[in-house]
């Protein structure tokens, strides 16, 4: 009975059930659990759809007689949706403020957006399908930001929004956008950055190995059992 108190202490690891004076193992049962995409990382956005991660992000040097400063973003965009997805970047929608308040833009006001590269534009009725993401899949872009005539303080860290919208292709080829979604990503610092999949790899590899570690603790519990059983 010792050892079957012991068991019963481990409940998570086994059960023993009793039925005839023999004892029955259950097997092992691992909860369900909903994970975020994101996991923990700070520079990465879930926007249920897609997840979007700040790769890495870049500042031009504010050397001598420099006037302006430019910050580029590389974002990685995954579909985790179980359908395809498209998505288009809205115009005029990059901007950022630093850490000392100053601001950052796309461009100057009236002019045409040219600061994104690799993923397809959503301006006034034109929009640009080109980005478009099966299942599971993932694609990359770049988003260049400048804050004009720049004087100290010069920030070195960075607050970004961005809209995203997804895009839904109708027959006789008519284009609509079916969502709008206003990405934020703070305290972004320049460098370059390790992706959630890398993380997860890490994570699943540290599952696993509680789940083995759980069942070998169930089979020792059993075989404790089984021995106090022949003794009796």
């Amino acid at each position: 009975m010792n050892a079957l108190n012991a068991c019963m202490k481990i409940a998570a690891a086994c059960c023993l059930t009793l039925a005839g004076g023999w004892a029955y193992a259950a097997t092992p049962v691992v909860p369900a659990v909903v994970k975020d995409p994101c996991g923990d990382s700070p520079r990465c956005y879930n926007a249920g759809t897609f997840i979007a991660e700040v790769m890495q992000v870049s500042a031009s040097a504010m050397t001598a007689g420099a006037r302006h400063q430019g910050v580029v973003l590389n974002i990685r965009f995954r579909n985790v949706s179980d359908k395809p997805l498209i998505l288009a970047y809205r115009a005029s929608s990059s901007a950022a403020l630093d850490n000392f308040g100053n601001g950052y833009t796309w461009g100057r006001p009236g002019t045409h957006d040219t600061s994104v590269k690799g993923i397809g534009m959503l301006e006034g009725r034109s929009v640009d399908t080109q980005f478009a993401l099966t299942p599971g899949q993932s694609r990359s872009a770049t988003f260049n930001i400048i804050r004009f005539n720049a004087r100290p303080p010069i920030g070195d860290a960075w607050n970004y929004d961005v809209v995203i919208d997804e895009i839904e292709v109708l027959p006789g080829q008519v284009v609509r956008s079916v969502r709008q979604n206003s990405l934020s990503f703070a305290n972004l610092k320049a460098g370059s950055f390790r992706g959630t999949e890398a993380a997860a790899g890490t994570a699943d590899a540290a599952a696993d190995a509680q789940a083995t570690d759980a069942i070998d603790v169930a089979n020792k519990v059993i075989d404790l059992f089984n021995r106090a059983k022949k003794k009796n």
